[in-house]
């Protein structure tokens, strides 16, 4: 007897047809996200993306549960790593200047984000790759990107470029020698020598330390944290228990500390930048500890309201 509400004969909806046609037809992992989010959908994928799946049958489950879901798809597992460009944080220029200079990319899978973005997807064996290029040119590998049809936050629709669309005639290319170089090496800014001083004693550290965002001390007196647009990081790193963002400890007869996150839509951050997106309760406890260096941020940030003291 088939139950009365068997979801066998339902159709799915448009979302959940290009999950299904992803994984049968492309063999691509797929995971839930939220309605018009970058997010995992919690219940769903309580996992991330580490719970992306081909399977049909919960491809159909999940789509039948969530219509509305986006489609995400899991980079390594799929055999990915995608290029992110994100004009906003001047990734266009970036790339322009990275085709003038090294090469231009080969034609492959490439998505338009409603962002004005793109997606350019390669193949990749499998081992490890840096966070990004440069500003605005961020490399997802241990993640996962919004697919096609998914609904952005803005209400905008991801679509396949023309010519480039995977269930059609463009093959996935292999990235370039010089993107395949340079992926595989690690961000100057991360390289920053440390001072050996724990960060957590440091105007940057208290702040961090007064919203929960300070994770455990490395070995160098660098600090494991969140980063302040972690929710704009979707493969879920910066969340402050991985190494992509941390914080540095302050130079010798210094108090301010420094910050770094690996992320693309971080690159070209300064501490100015990381000080005005700070909460104003959590400058006025780093403000308690540190006065001196509290001095020194109202001279950086003057005019700035997020610093002003009641």
């Amino acid at each position: 007897m088939i139950p009365r509400h068997s979801t066998a004969s339902r159709p799915l909806s448009p979302l959940g047809r290009a999950a299904l046609a992803y994984a049968r037809r492309l063999d691509l992992f797929v995971l839930p996200l939220r309605e018009a989010a970058k997010e995992p959908h919690g219940r769903l994928a309580p996992r991330g993306w580490c719970s992306a799946t081909r399977d049909s049958r919960t491809i159909e489950a999940w789509w039948h549960r969530a219509p509305s879901a986006n489609v995400g798809v899991a980079c390594a597992p799929s055999g990915f790593l995608v290029v992110d460009i994100d004009p906003r944080n001047g990734g266009d220029e970036e790339l322009a200047r990275l085709s003038r200079e090294l090469g231009a990319l080969p034609s492959t899978w490439t998505a338009l984000t409603p962002g004005g973005g793109l997606h350019f997807y390669f193949r990749h064996d499998g081992s490890s790759v840096s966070g990004a290029l440069g500003p605005g040119v961020d490399i997802k590998h241990r993640g996962y990107v919004v697919a096609p049809p998914s609904v952005h936050p803005n209400g905008g629709i991801y679509r396949w470029d023309a010519g480039s669309h995977p269930l059609e005639t463009v093959p996935v290319a292999t990235p370039p020698t010089w993107l395949r170089r340079m992926a595989l090496s690690p961000r100057p800014s991360l390289l920053r020598a440390a001072s050996g001083l724990d960060a957590r004693e440091s105007f940057l550290g208290s702040a961090f330390a007064a919203l929960g965002w300070l994770g455990r001390e490395l070995a160098d007196g660098r600090r494991l944290a969140r980063c302040p647009w972690a929710l704009l990081h979707s493969d879920g790193r910066g969340d402050g228990a991985d190494s992509s963002t941390v914080l540095f400890g302050p130079r010798p007869g210094a108090t301010l500390g420094w910050f770094a996150c690996a992320h693309a839509h971080c690159a070209g951050r300064t501490v100015d930048d990381v000080l005005r997106a700070l909460p104003a309760d959590a400058i006025d406890a780093a403000a308690r500890a540190y006065p001196d260096a509290y001095r020194s941020v109202v001279w950086r940030l003057a005019g700035s309201r997020r610093v002003s003291r009641s």
